[in-house]
């Protein structure tokens, strides 16, 4: 089961790499209602720790075994089960529970283990909404837009949660527009009106005047984007200060995007793409090859990136080689009237 890769699609494009040594055979099958799946527009596509392919639909949550389909739809007259049928993201964690993200933004987590949905707050407080969620080693933070967060954690077969938001005086806004892990541990939680960090069961507040939009970790540095254009670094001695500016812009709609490649925290924005150095805080144009006015990315589960702007061509960085290469997968006469591609967060690639 774990040896099959099967491609859902509406069109099946078939790249040929002719630097390869050996030529590889590529077999297909699509896979419709007839087929048993619930429904035809298939929001994601994830393989679990078992080999079981899962498909999250506009009506109803499926699995897949490789030869027939189990659909899973919401029921009313079970607590917990899942909260919508229109699936978004899924994601599994470190102990085996599915998570499923939906329209409604809320979140259902299946043991994949007992093949049962679970209470993940240890509080019976599931419909409570957010939109995106964050799995790190040994917790799992759930955030959105006017929610706040919830950090949950699984220790001896007991799931408990905590919430952090106005209400209980940790945040000094809802909006969370980043949540991310530092190389200690730290976790980052960026707002429309401050910056903070958990770290030991305390949450502390390193900046409350701001927007923060973005933020790049590494071995030694913790930087961080505010709207207005500034670049923050983080230390722990110095505390939070400015290192670079970035020009022309005037909202965080002029950050669509950002990535970090070799020691480079690459930040796209409506006109132009820069590069940060972060040993020097030297900030400079990026190459004409990354100049993607109005990029925004997605890192791949080989922790590649995929660039898109609407435009119709998608751009691909192996972040061990720094190739980049483009696909036109709609004509320009066509991306006028709708170039704006969806990409999954599970996206896979084979390309040496």
């Amino acid at each position: 089961m774990k040896n099959k890769t099967f491609l859902l699609t509406v069109f099946l494009t078939v790249l040929t790499y002719t630097s390869l040594l050996a030529s590889v055979e590529i077999q297909s099958k699509r896979l419709t209602t007839s087929d048993g799946l619930s429904n035809n527009t298939v929001r994601h596509i994830y393989q679990d720790s078992k080999g079981f392919i899962w498909m999250s639909t506009l009506n109803g949550l499926n699995r897949y075994d490789g030869n027939s389909f189990i659909t899973i739809q919401p029921r009313n007259d079970l607590d917990i089960y899942l909260a919508d049928h229109r699936g978004k993201t899924l994601k599994e964690d470190q102990n085996g529970f599915l998570w499923i993200s939906t329209a409604a933004d809320l979140f259902s987590c299946y043991d994949l283990k007992r093949d049962c949905f679970v209470d993940f707050t240890g509080c019976g407080e599931m419909l409570h909404p957010y939109r995106n969620i964050s799995i790190f080693p040994d917790d799992i933070w759930l955030w959105g837009i006017n929610t706040g967060c919830r950090r949950i954690t699984y220790q001896n077969g007991k799931f408990s949660s905590e919430i952090f938001n106005i209400n209980s005086h940790h945040l000094g806004s809802d909006n969370i527009r980043f949540l991310s892990q530092d190389t200690d541990g730290r976790i980052w939680i960026g707002t429309t009106e401050g910056l903070h960090y958990y770290e030991k069961g305390k949450m502390k507040c390193v900046n409350n005047t701001h927007y923060f939009q973005w933020a790049c970790h590494s071995d030694k540095n913790n930087y961080f984007i505010s709207s207005e254009g500034l670049i923050w670094e983080y230390d722990s001695r110095k505390g939070l200060y400015i290192v670079a500016n970035i020009p022309n812009i005037f909202s965080e709609r002029d950050l669509p995007g950002v990535l970090q490649f070799n020691e480079k925290w690459i930040i796209f924005t409506s006109q132009n793409t820069y590069s940060l150095d972060t040993q020097t805080h030297i900030l400079t144009q990026a190459s004409s090859e990354l100049n993607i006015p109005n990029g925004q990315v997605i890192k791949d589960n080989r922790d590649n990136y995929w660039i898109f702007n609407k435009t119709g061509n998608l751009h691909y960085l192996n972040a061990k080689t720094g190739i980049i290469k483009t696909f036109q997968l709609i004509l320009k006469s066509a991306s006028n009237l709708n170039g704006n591609l969806n990409c999954s967060k599970e996206l896979e690639h084979y390309a040496s």
